[in-house]
Parts: C-alpha cells; sequence; structure tokens
C-alpha cells in the first residue's frame, strides 16, 4: 500500500505569509510520507506551483496545478489562491480569493474558463478594535493529497477571542461512485467559508463571472468545474446522514407543526447503544442530475457533545475496505462556526467537518 496523503498542523503562519508557506509546502513534497515498516511505498504528488505573483518577499497570487498522477485517467486542473492579506491588509487581512481556471493556452498563457472567484476568510474583519493584523498568525489544518486540498483555517485565538473562525474549504476532485468512475472533465469542486455574504447574482454578472441562474459562489454550495450536460461552475449541494435538525431549523408540517429534533444536553453521542459516535460520508448532490460522488476522506459530525479539535478513531472494516491495510483512520474534527460554509444548505446546519490526519496500524 502507497502512502498517499500529507497531513499539516501550523499555528504559526502569518497570515499575509500563507501563500509562501503553501508554496514551500507544495514544492518540497515531491512523495508523500510513507512508513517503510509497514511496506508503505512511496508516492510521487501530482501538486505543482504553476506561477506565483510577489509582492516584495511575500506571495500575492499563486496558482497551483494538479498534473495528472502516472497510470491514471485523469484531468488536470488549477487553482488561483490571492492573498488579500498581501494586497488588502488593512481590511483585507483574513481573506483569501480562492478561484478554479480550466482550459490552459500554452500560446497566449491564459486559461479557457475562469469560474467566480470564491472569497474565503477565517476573522471577522467588521469587529471593531480588534487589533488583528496581516502579521498576526493563522492556525492551519490542511489534508493533501493528488485528488484535493481539503483543511480548516482559523485566525489566532490568542488575538481576540470573538473576531475568530473555524473556516473550511476543499479544492479538488471529489471521489466517484462505484459506478460513475467516468466523472472525469469535470470533476472539480471549489467551496469555502466566509463571513460576508455570498455575492449576488447581479454581482457576478458585473465581474462576467456568470454561468446562469444556478452559478455557484462556492460559499453555501459546492461549485463544481461542470455538470455532467457541461454546464459549468453550478451549484451542487451537500448530503449526508443525520437525525432531524434542531427546532426553528427544521420542517414546519401544516398539522405536526416543528418537525425539529431537541437533543438531550448530555446524550446522544456517544450512542449508550454501541458507545461509539456515528458519522456520515458528505455527499455531493446536483438537485437534478442526483448523487455524483463524496468529498475525499471527510466525514459529517453532529454538532453536539464533542469539542473542537476533537479525535475521532474509525476503525476500518476490512470486508468493506480490503484495500486499506491499516486497522484504524483518525480524524481531526472541527466546529465550524463561520457565518456562510456549506453545511448551511446541507439536511442539518447543526453539522460540522472532520478531515483524515492519521492511520495507524
Amino acid at each position: 500500500m502507497m502512502a498517499y496523503f500529507k497531513y499539516i498542523e501550523r499555528v504559526d503562519i502569518p497570515a499575509n505569509r500563507f501563500l509562501n508557506f503553501l508554496r514551500d509546502e507544495i514544492e518540497a513534497l515531491d512523495e508523500y510520507p510513507y512508513d517503510e515498516t509497514h511496506d508503505e511505498e512511496p508516492i510521487k504528488c501530482a501538486w505543482s506551483v504553476h506561477s506565483e505573483i510577489t509582492e516584495g518577499d511575500k506571495v500575492k497570487e499563486l496558482i497551483l496545478k494538479r498534473e495528472i498522477p502516472e497510470g491514471e485517467v485523469a484531468k488536470e486542473f488549477y487553482f488561483k489562491l490571492t492573498n488579500q492579506a498581501v494586497t488588502n491588509p488593512t481590511s483585507g487581512y483574513a481573506t483569501l480569493i480562492l478561484q478554479i481556471l480550466d482550459g490552459y493556452d500554452e500560446a497566449t498563457e491564459d486559461f479557457k474558463f475562469k469560474g467566480p472567484e470564491v472569497r474565503f476568510q477565517f476573522a471577522d474583519e467588521s469587529i471593531p478594535n480588534t487589533e488583528r493584523t496581516a502579521e498576526h498568525s493563522i492556525h492551519v489544518f490542511m489534508n493533501i493529497d493528488n485528488d484535493r486540498i481539503v483543511g480548516v483555517l482559523q485566525a489566532d485565538p490568542v488575538v481576540n477571542f470573538d473576531d475568530y473562525r473555524p473556516s473550511p474549504f476543499y479544492i479538488g476532485k471529489i471521489e466517484p461512485f462505484e459506478f460513475n468512475q467516468d466523472d472525469i472533465s469535470g470533476n472539480v469542486l471549489l467551496t469555502a467559508g466566509a463571513v460576508d455574504k455570498e455575492p449576488a447574482m447581479s454581482e457576478l454578472m458585473s465581474k462576467n463571472q456568470y454561468f446562469g441562474m444556478y452559478t455557484s459562489p462556492g460559499n453555501n454550495t459546492f461549485q463544481m468545474l461542470a455538470t455532467k450536460s457541461g454546464v459549468k461552475f453550478q451549484k451542487h449541494y451537500p448530503a449526508f446522514i443525520t437525525p432531524a435538525p434542531k427546532p426553528g431549523d427544521a420542517y414546519v408540517h401544516p398539522v405536526l407543526g416543528d418537525t425539529g429534533l431537541e437533543l438531550e444536553r448530555q446524550g446522544f453521542q456517544a450512542s449508550r447503544h454501541t458507545d461509539k459516535y456515528h458519522l456520515s460520508p458528505i455527499y455531493v448532490v446536483h438537485p437534478y442530475e442526483g448523487y455524483r460522488g463524496q468529498l475525499k476522506d471527510c466525514i459529517a459530525v453532529i454538532k453536539h457533545n464533542i469539542l473542537h479539535y476533537d479525535k475521532l478513531i474509525v476503525d476500518v472494516d476490512k470486508c468493506k475496505y480490503p484495500e486499506k491495510p491499516w486497522k484504524q483512520e483518525v480524524y481531526r474534527y472541527f466546529d465550524i462556526n463561520i457565518e456562510q460554509n456549506f453545511f448551511n444548505m446541507s439536511p442539518n446546519r447543526g453539522t460540522a467537518i472532520a478531515i483524515l490526519s492519521e492511520i495507524r496500524y
């Protein structure tokens, strides 16, 4: 079995040097870490730095390229990241702008398709007298593999207890099902959390980033490169196994009333029947084309009797996953509280994400 990912935790990266940090990580990641004692073999990293623009010694724009991994039938894709902590440090010290790029033309050195820019924030920059600046550190939690980069960023809580926001992002391929392994050309997803409201369709039109009435701004929905029918940058939605949301967030039936479920304050998790937390994959759904796949190595967790940064240990089912020689997978839980995030348009807004951080033999 080949080791296939790198998990990163850092709490000391200045906001205005985040893209320097990401560039250095990608350039240094020739092979993913592997454990020879368990017969793991190295696998080459398919990510590279396509280009960068600096301002002084700080990277303000970075374009990452996901090349085609050796032996795979796959697609090249690109992401642009712009750090407003460099370009607009006074009011954008906790903001990145993310964008899918597709169809690179070597002759013009430009891209045929550019998706709607997605605002990615990890602090509330509108809070007065915060004293937070672009020089302050952010906390970085990130899993990189050859299909996608997923993680959570948050501003350092030490500076201000009220303005920091754990905020998720996902850039790259989703994991298709057994029966749609040919989902290649449009299988690129972008989503990120933000404090500010998503741009309206009129704003996307004014920026020439409008791709029809279901264009995804990328915060409260998943932005996919293309649907099966080829329409670019459309809204996709999360789905997962969950009890009903709490009263006030659930459907109000004309006869039954509020159908929400109130969880007992000290109960529900872990289950008294199994002594386990019951988790779910995060599926990606289109309202016409249906279920498409799932976020890779990410799980949905009810935000109840669980703490930010908790670890969830999942026993690997050898019958279901014979290709996995390890016994356990460790996921790190993040109590997402950013105002705009994809759980807002999910079956239960009282849910957050856990990301694969470790495998154990």
